[in-house]
């Protein structure tokens, strides 16, 4: 940490400090890395390290129920939306299957998360799921196209909670 008061813009530096903290379990750490490596390189693609981090995140989140927590999800969207936008990743069909993985965890909790706000959550909520949707649009779309007979079946379980956020956005507006 030390180290970025000199070399704050060096991607280098936030690369290091994303591994470490992901190693001591400083999950705020990790999450403002990975957002300042998108910010100076537009993209971060180590899926090791973006797994780790939605598990973390999702394990941390399901013991808790405040009001933090929605907010804790948006970072699952960033994530998930910066793999999706470096362009290779349904190139692969093994990187498909682990960015279907974190879009389906991605559904899963931003829905879960909408469905226990209270009152003062429910629009944060609200955009929180929709983001993820929106996500998971671009996702099926991607991974639709590249036709991977090893993706078929999380691809049909990926559809199956995006089309259960899709129902119950609509009963709720």
């Amino acid at each position: 940490m030390e180290s970025l008061r000199f070399n704050y813009d060096n991607w280098k530096v936030w690369e290091n400090i994303v591994l470490v903290s992901m190693d001591t379990g400083h999950v705020e750490d990790v999450v403002r890395g990975v957002h300042r490596l998108l910010d100076l390189r537009d993209k971060y693609d180590d899926l090791e390290v973006l797994t780790l981090l939605v598990r973390a995140i999702v394990d941390r989140q399901e013991g808790l129920g405040d009001a933090d927590s929605a907010a804790r999800y948006m970072v699952l969207v960033t994530l998930v939306n910066s793999k999706a936008n470096s362009g290779s990743w349904p190139n692969n069909p093994d990187t498909c299957m682990k960015v279907m993985e974190l879009t389906q965890l991605l559904l899963e909790h931003s829905l879960k998360a909408r469905q226990d706000a209270v009152d003062n959550e429910k629009q944060q909520a609200d955009q929180q799921l929709s983001s993820a949707r929106l996500t998971g649009q671009a996702v099926i779309r991607a991974v639709e196209k590249q036709d991977w007979p090893e993706t078929k079946t999380l691809l049909e379980e990926l559809k199956n909670i995006f089309n259960t956020v899709t129902d119950y956005m609509k009963s709720i507006m």
